[in-house]
């Protein structure tokens, strides 16, 4: 039962720490960006025409980066259903916010069919995203918006960024150890990664 899960309980808040690291200057070009990091030399991209994965070699971390999304089948089935009280269409990025924003108690049983059936929809979703999550935290950096799961400070000690771009495509990144316990990188870093972000010039 969604009711059960403590997770969807759980309500994205400011990060702890909006502090930025230093980066280094040698960029990483996939999918379209150019991206900086705090974690020095990377090793050789494993990449996919959907997914790329960046071992670095002076840190114990690693990154996956993902190609956009090109089809958001959430946001195909709302606007499908228009489950929304109010009919409207939402970005991809406002219906990320809205999964986040609801939680079990906001399913009354004298609530109204439309307000239930949708926010049993948003719930659905949110539970897909959350897993065991145990924090969830606002992302807005450098013209990106979204949302991180996951803290470096704390077990597991990974991230998972879902970022927005001003042409509502979203980015997935995972930063996490290569192998072994204890932090590896820091919020600082995570955030200097994320404004760096930079979409390639055209040709």
């Amino acid at each position: 039962m969604l009711r059960d899960n403590p997770a969807l309980a759980k309500l994205p808040v400011p990060l702890p720490d909006q502090s930025l690291a230093t980066l280094s200057e040698s960029p990483i070009l996939l999918f379209g960006l150019t991206v900086h990091t705090a974690w020095g030399r990377f090793g050789e991209i494993q990449s996919t025409p959907g997914v790329a994965r960046i071992p670095f070699l002076d840190r114990n971390v690693e990154m996956l980066l993902y190609a956009p999304h090109q089809e958001n089948f959430e946001k195909a089935m709302w606007d499908s259903a228009r489950a929304g009280p109010t009919k409207t269409h939402l970005s991809s990025l406002e219906l990320m916010a809205a999964e986040l924003a609801t939680t079990p108690d906001q399913v009354k049983w004298w609530g109204s069919p439309i307000q239930n059936e949708a926010k049993s929809f948003l719930l659905a979703m949110k539970s897909l995203k959350m897993g065991d999550t145990r924090s969830i935290y606002f992302v807005n950096f450098g013209g990106w918006r979204g949302f991180q799961e996951g803290n470096p400070a704390l077990l597991p000690y990974r991230v998972r960024l879902d970022l927005f771009d001003s042409e509502d495509r979203d980015y997935e990144i995972i930063i996490s150890p290569k192998s072994g316990v204890g932090p590896s990188f820091s919020q600082a870093e995570v955030n200097a990664m994320v404004a760096s972000l930079q979409p390639l010039p055209h040709n």
